[in-house]
């Protein structure tokens, strides 16, 4: 009873983050779109999508993605699960403002080189990830980062600890950033293909599909958080992505 508890109030909290990270975007998309548009009637769905188009939600897309690098807890798949089931044109073009935010943010967190006193105190990043990555990074340099997709960690976790490792900025940067792209890529296509199959349930009904992802991706997030808890052992060259998925 008690995780569901705390499933549920991850789940709220993780809601109204996202919501006051978009308020800002969403109140500039407002005030600058014409008089008439404004006065125009539109359903709620409506209302969304038209935001989703806008250049507003490009910029949201960016700051995401960079901010995601250095500390936002939420990953920029999230936005793809919403947007893949709505009715706007330029989802594929989201991608490259995704990218770019991905590369800023990754400068970024390697320039400020969080310390790991810093890095363990950030939302849902716990001690044993902390103590993996550098394992990773002691024993496979900037290869460790082929580890991030399916180990869970957060990728805010090797960009802020990569300075301190040795990694030369340039190779976290493409490394990085080329294996981020591999699985939004992935993961775009997958949704692609699951979109005639659930567009007409999903198709405006935004809201509930937001809290339904936002349920999906509390229990994945505390998940991994509990995998990396306090009785973590870190890993070296064993087979992780093996270990990984027999805890699942």
């Amino acid at each position: 009873m008690a995780s569901i508890i705390t499933w549920f109030l991850n789940s709220i909290l993780i809601q109204a983050s996202i919501i006051a990270f978009a308020t800002p975007f969403w109140v500039w998309y407002q005030v600058s779109r014409p008089t008439d548009n404004r006065r125009a009637h539109h359903s709620l769905g409506e209302h969304v999508e038209l935001f989703f188009s806008s250049k507003q939600m490009n910029w949201l897309v960016f700051c995401w993605a960079a901010s995601e690098a250095v500390a936002w807890f939420i990953i920029p798949e999230f936005l793809l699960l919403l947007i893949i089931f709505m009715r706007i044109r330029q989802r594929p073009a989201l991608l490259i403002w995704d990218f770019a935010g991905t590369i800023v943010g990754t400068i970024f967190a390697f320039v400020i080189s969080a310390p790991a006193a810093i890095v363990v105190h950030m939302p849902y990043v716990t001690l044993g990830m902390v103590a993996q990555v550098n394992s990773w990074y002691l024993h496979f340099g900037v290869g460790a980062l082929a580890f991030q997709p399916l180990s869970g960690i957060p990728y805010k976790v090797f960009t802020n600890l990569a300075s301190i490792n040795h990694i030369n900025l340039l190779a976290l940067v493409v490394v990085g950033v080329a294996v981020r792209m591999a699985r939004y890529i992935f993961i775009y296509v997958v949704l692609s293909g699951l979109y005639p199959l659930f567009h007409h349930i999903a198709s405006r009904r935004y809201i509930s599909v937001f809290m339904v992802s936002c349920l999906v991706f509390s229990f994945f997030l505390l998940k991994t958080v509990n995998i990396y808890g306090v009785n973590y052992q870190t890993q070296s060259n064993q087979s992780v992505f093996a270990e990984f998925l027999q805890k699942l």
